[in-house]
């Protein structure tokens, strides 16, 4: 159920039942579960090619002074242009997804993100094309 649920959240619960081969009536309760457990957070959008191919993107690789602390976490979630965020092992200590309309605002992104006083060094990489894209899986 997940999976065609990400494939196509718009999918009709009759066909999901169908396909499933199960009742209408099941995959609701099973929906309604999924959704009071947390296991479905929302229904959203996939943008195509046509939009993803003029999008800018951009990893941040971060060495932070100390763990990562909240006000960090705060500081980049203000900033729209920060996708996502995540604490990693390894040379560096955080990796910040980056996208923008221009290449422009990723610069101005990556200046503000080296202006907090943890952020003691950083190293950008600017992404060229997409290979795999699984985001639907």
């Amino acid at each position: 159920l997940l999976t065609l649920l990400k494939w196509d959240a718009r999918k009709a619960i009759t066909s999901l039942a169908k396909i499933l081969g199960v009742s209408r009536l099941t995959v609701q309760k099973r929906l309604s579960i999924l959704e009071q457990t947390d296991v479905i957070a929302g229904y959203t959008v996939r943008t195509g090619e046509a939009f993803n191919a003029k999008r800018f993107r951009a990893q941040a690789l971060l060495t932070i002074d100390g763990s990562v602390s909240k006000e960090l976490i705060d500081y980049l979630n203000a900033l729209p242009q920060v996708v996502s965020f995540f604490s990693v092992a390894g040379s560096y200590d955080a990796i910040v997804s980056i996208e923008a309309d221009d290449s422009q605002s990723i610069d101005c992104a990556l200046e503000y993100i080296r202006k907090h006083k943890q952020v003691q060094q950083s190293h950008s990489c600017l992404l060229l094309a997409q290979k795999i894209n699984r985001d639907w899986q």
